[in-house]
C-alpha cells in the first residue's frame, strides 16, 4: 500500500486572533470548516491497542477508549449506535482494493480474458452482501466520483466514450472465446457450470488461473464470489489463501517478489517534446522470470489520497518492477494519459487527462476494480468535543487525527465553549487506539513499513511546510501555509545556484553536491519559514532542516543511498524530477525541479526532521529492512543500526535526548514500548502555534490588580551518567527542571524577555523575568492599571544552554483583564 496523501500532516502564524475554540456541543463533531490550526488543548494522549474489532467495540462503549483509529464493521458499528455516549459518522475513504493481473503471461496478458473478469463482476451483490450496504462504494472506477470529483468519468454508460461493464455472464464467456480460448463445445450463450475452458483447441491444457486472495477488507468474499461467478460459465479459478507475510504461500513469496523480477528496465519518460513526446520507452523484460510466475491474479489494497497521479502512476510502465505497478501494465496510451496527468501545469489540465485515462483505462483494464471502503467511526464523547469531521477522512487517523488532537477537549458543566463560565477547560488525558502493533522496529519515520497506524503516531511529532486546509480536505492540490508564513511556484530555466547553501540531490557525496546543475524549462519553489519554530528539544528550525529532510526522505532517489527503505524513496527522482534546492537565508529555499508539474508542490511537503540530529547517522543504513533505526529509544553510540559510518562523531548532548523523536510537532513522544506497540505522547508545551486564549478564565483579574506570571521550565531528557542527574536516576528517563545550577545547564536568559501583546497582536510592553533559584519559579509582576479590559497574551522570548547546544525557549499563554 502507499500512503503518500498521509505526509501532508500538519502546521500559521505566531500570534492567531481570540477567537472561540471548539464550539461544538457534547456528543457532536465539528466540521472542517470550524476546526482551528492552534495547539493542542489535551496535556496527554495515551494509545493503546485492540486487535479485534469486538474488542475496540468494547473498549469504545464502555468509554476505555475516546477514539478507534480503524473502521468498525456493520456489525459493530450498528451496535456502538445504541450507546447514548458514542457518536458516530462515516465517509468514504481513499481505501481502495482490486485485482490485479500480471499482465505479462496469460491469460492476464490477454485483453478480451481481464475483460471476461470484469464482466464477472457484480457489483450489486459487493455493495449490498460483502459491504453491507454502507462499509464501501463497489465501483469499476480507479477515480470514483463521491472522492475525486472532476477527474473521474465513471464507467456507468453514462459517457459513451468509456466503455461500460454490466454483470453479465453471457459477455463474458462471449470474451473468452474473442481472446482464443476454446471451451468443449459451449457457445457465450449456453456456457454453463458444467463448461471446461481449455488455452488450446485441442483441449490439452486448462485454462485453470491462480487467484490470490487477502483475508482482510472483504477481500477474501469478493475473491470467493467472483470465483463463483466464474463457475457460472464453467471457469475455475484456482484460489489461493494468504496473507502479506514473505512464508510459505504467501503474496510476497508468490506474487509480489517473482512479479517485480519480471522487469529488468522500466520504461523510460521521453519528455515532453520531440517524436516521443510523453511516450515511455519500451519496458525490457526478464522472459525466463515470466514463465516461471505463478501468480495469475491476485487482490491487493492502496491507500491513496486527493492528489490522484499518484494512484495513476500504478499504470505508467516508468513504475513497472516497483511496488507501485506490480502487474508490470505497458500500454503507450495509458503511459500518454498518465504522463499528461503526473506533468500537468494546473488543475484543470490534470483533471483532463485524469479524465482521458479513464477512457483508455475502460478498454484495457489492467487492472479490476472491487470498491473503496468506507470508514465507519465512532467516539466516546461522553464529556469529550472537538473531534475533527473532514470530507474523505475519519477523526481517528491520518490528518483527521491530527486535527482532531488539535481541537479535541473536554467540557464543562455548563457547556464545551472554552473561556466561558462553566465551559470546557483544557488539560486532561485522551485516550487512542490503534489496531495494529507499530512497526516491530519502533517509529522510525524513515522506514518503509511505516503503515497507517505507525504515521498515526509519529505524525504528531513531525510537521510538514504546508497543510491540506481541513475545510478542502478533499480538494486535489489544496495547501496552505503552516510552518512556512509564504511560499510560492515560478518558472526556472538556467544553472541552478552553486556554493555552501546549494545541495544536488542527485549528485554523488562530496564538493560535486554544491556544484550547480542546469535546468531548461523548469520549476522554482520556494518556502519562507516562520521564525518562531523550534523542535521539541528547543534547537531553532530554520531552512537547513528541510533541506536535509529532501535528502533524508531520499525523493530525489539519490545514488548515495542505495539501500533506503524510506517510504518516499525516489516519489520525485530521475532527470526531470528534484534536482536541487539552495538555503537563500535562515528561514528561506528554494527547491529546483527540472519540470513544472502541478503536483511537485504536493511530492516536496514531506515532515522536517531535525538536521541537527540525524546528520549523525548514515541515513542509507538506519532505514533498511536489514537495520532499522529503533528512534523510540536514547541514543547509543556506537551500536548496530546506531552506527554513522563515517558520519561525525556525536556531540555529548546526543546522549541526553530522552528518545530520537524529535519534532516541531504539537505532541512529543515520552513513552514508547515497541513490543507493544502503546505509548504516551504529551503536549509540546513549546509548540510555535499555542493555544494561548484557552485557559483565560481561569487567568483572570480585575483592571489594577497585577497579573503575577509563573512558570517552569521542564524538558525530557535521558540521564546517561552514572549517577543522578538533574532529579533523573542513571539510565533512566524523566523531566528535568532547569534551574541553571545543574552541571551542563545554563539558565535561561534573563532579563526583558516576557512580551505583551493584546489578543489582536500589537505589543504592549517587555517585562524582566525573575527566577526563584530553589523553586525554579520564573515570575513577572505585570501591571494591569493601564490595560483596557480584555484578552492579552504573553510570550517568553529567551534561549539557554544545556550540554553546550543552544536552545530557544519560546512559550506562550495568556490572561484576562475583566
Amino acid at each position: 500500500m502507499s500512503g503518500r496523501g498521509i505526509f501532508l500532516v500538519l502546521v500559521l502564524a505566531m500570534l492567531l486572533p481570540s477567537v472561540p475554540l471548539a464550539g461544538a456541543v457534547d456528543g457532536s463533531f465539528l466540521p472542517g470548516s470550524q476546526v482551528q490550526l492552534h495547539g493542542p488543548l489535551v496535556d496527554k494522549v495515551l494509545i493503546s491497542v485492540y486487535y479485534t474489532d469486538s474488542s475496540m467495540q468494547g473498549a469504545v462503549a464502555a468509554g476505555t477508549i475516546q477514539a478507534p483509529e480503524w473502521t468498525f464493521s456493520t456489525g459493530a458499528y450498528t451496535s456502538l449506535g445504541s450507546n447514548p455516549d458514542v457518536i458516530e459518522n462515516s465517509t468514504v475513504s481513499y481505501s481502495w482494493f482490486g485485482l490485479n493481473f500480471n499482465t505479462l503471461k496469460a491469460p492476464g496478458s490477454n485483453v478480451h480474458f481481464r475483460r471476461a473478469v470484469q464482466y464477472l463482476q457484480d457489483y450489486s451483490y459487493i455493495q449490498t452482501t460483502i459491504l453491507n450496504g454502507v462499509e464501501g462504494i463497489a465501483s469499476p472506477d480507479v477515480l470514483p466520483c463521491p472522492a475525486y470529483g472532476g477527474a473521474c468519468n465513471p464507467m456507468d454508460g453514462g459517457n459513451a466514450s468509456v466503455k461500460s461493464y454490466s454483470f453479465n455472464l453471457t459477455a463474458a464467456a462471449a470474451e473468452l472465446l474473442a481472446g482464443g480460448f476454446f471451451c468443449d463445445g459451449c457457445s457465450a450463450s449456453n456456457a454453463n457450470s458444467s463448461t471446461h475452458w481449455f488455452y488450446d483447441s485441442l483441449h490439452t491444457s486448462a485454462l485453470f488461473p491462480t487467484l490470490w486472495r487477502r483475508t482482510t477488507h472483504h477481500r477474501d468474499p469478493w475473491g470467493a464470489r467472483m470465483s463463483f461467478e466464474a463457475s457460472q460459465i464453467g471457469l475455475a479459478l484456482d484460489n489461493r489463501l494468504c496473507c502479506f507475510g514473505g512464508g510459505i504461500g504467501g503474496a510476497f513469496t508468490y506474487c509480489y517478489a517473482p512479479l517485480a523480477h519480471e522487469i529488468i528496465t522500466p520504461g523510460q519518460f521521453q519528455g515532453t517534446t520531440g517524436a516521443l513526446a510523453w511516450q515511455n520507452s519500451p519496458q525490457v523484460v526478464n522472459s525466463t522470470v515470466v514463465a516461471s510466475v505463478g501468480c495469475d491474479m491476485y487482490t491487493f489494497g492502496f491507500i491513496g489520497g486527493p492528489d490522484y497521479d499518484g494512484t495513476l502512476q500504478e499504470y505508467n510502465s516508468q513504475f513497472s518492477g516497483t511496488p507501485t505497478n506490480l502487474g508490470n501494465f505497458e500500454n503507450q496510451s495509458v503511459n500518454i494519459a498518465t504522463n499528461h496527468v503526473s506533468y500537468a501545469h494546473d488543475r484543470t489540465t490534470a483533471e483532463q487527462w485524469a479524465r482521458n485515462f479513464a477512457v483508455d483505462y475502460s478498454q484495457q483494464l489492467p487492472t479490476v476494480m472491487g470498491y473503496f471502503e468506507n470508514q465507519l467511526f465512532a467516539e466516546n464523547a461522553n464529556g469529550w468535543t472537538g473531534f475533527a469531521l473532514l470530507p474523505t477522512q475519519s477523526p481517528n487517523e491520518a490528518a483527521g487525527l491530527y486535527y482532531t488532537l488539535l481541537n479535541v477537549h473536554m467540557c464543562g458543566v455548563s457547556s464545551c465553549d472554552i473561556g466561558g463560565v462553566g465551559g470546557g477547560q483544557p488539560g486532561g488525558t485522551f485516550a487512542l487506539a490503534l489496531q495494529q502493533v507499530a512497526d516491530q522496529d519502533g517509529l522510525n519515520p524513515l522506514y518503509q513499513t511505516a503503515w497507517s497506524w505507525q504515521r498515526d503516531v509519529w505524525g504528531e511529532f513531525y510537521d510538514s511546510p504546508l497543510v491540506v486546509p481541513p475545510r478542502q480536505a478533499n480538494v486535489q492540490g489544496a495547501l496552505e501555509d503552516y510552518l512556512t508564513t509564504s511560499h510560492s511556484i515560478s518558472s526556472f530555466t538556467g544553472p541552478t545556484p552553486s556554493g555552501k547553501g546549494s545541495f544536488d540531490y542527485q549528485a554523488i557525496k562530496g564538493p560535486q553536491q554544491h556544484a550547480a546543475a542546469n535546468i531548461v524549462n523548469g520549476e522554482r519553489i520556494r518556502f519562507v519559514f516562520a521564525n518562531n519554530i523550534t523542535f521539541s528539544d528547543g534547537v531553532p528550525l530554520t531552512a537547513v532542516d528541510y533541506q536535509f529532510s529532501l535528502d533524508a526522505w531520499n525523493v530525489a532517489g539519490s545514488p548515495n543511498y542505495p539501500d533506503s527503505a524510506s517510504p518516499m524513496s525516489n516519489i520525485l527522482g530521475g532527470p526531470l524530477g528534484l534536482i536541487s534546492s539552495n538555503v537563500v537565508d535562515r528561514y528561506t529555499i528554494d527547491i529546483y525541479l527540472n519540470i513544472s508539474s502541478f503536483w511537485n508542490e504536493g511530492r516536496i511537503v514531506l515532515p522536517i526532521l531535525p538536521q541537527h540530529i540525524w546528520k549523525y547517522f548514515n541515513l542509507d543504513h538506519v532505514s533498511t529492512i536489514s537495520s532499522t533505526l529503533d528512534t523510540t529509544k536514547p541514543f547509543f553510540f556506537p551500536t548496530g543500526a546506531y552506527e554513522t559510518q563515517g558520519s561525525p562523531h556525536p556531540s555529548k548532548w546526543l546522549r541526553f535526548l530522552n528518545n530520537l523523536e524529535v519534532g516541531s510537532g504539537p505532541f512529543w513522544l515520552r513513552t514508547w514500548d515497541t513490543p507493544s506497540g502503546t505509548g504516551e505522547i504529551d503536549r509540546n508545551q513549546f509548540y510555535f502555534r499555542s493555544a494561548w486564549y484557552a485557559n483565560l478564565s481561569a487567568n483572570q483579574v480585575s483592571p489594577g490588580t497585577p497579573y503575577l506570571f509563573r512558570t517552569t521550565l521542564v524538558i525530557p531528557i535521558y540521564n546517561p551518567t552514572g549517577s543522578t542527574y538533574c532529579g533523573v536516576s542513571s539510565g533512566a528517563t524523566g523531566l528535568c527542571q532547569l534551574k541553571g545550577m545543574t552541571n551542563g545547564l545554563s539558565m535561561p536568559k534573563l532579563g526583558k524577555v516576557l512580551w505583551l501583546y493584546t489578543a489582536a497582536g500589537a505589543l504592549v510592553r517587555k517585562y524582566n523575568l525573575h527566577i526563584n533559584l530553589a523553586t525554579g519559579v520564573y515570575s513577572a509582576a505585570i501591571d494591569t492599571s493601564s490595560l483596557t479590559p480584555g484578552d492579552y497574551r504573553t510570550l517568553i522570548s529567551s534561549s539557554y544552554i544545556f550540554q553546550g547546544l543552544r536552545r530557544t525557549w519560546s512559550q506562550s499563554s495568556g490572561f484576562r483583564v475583566s
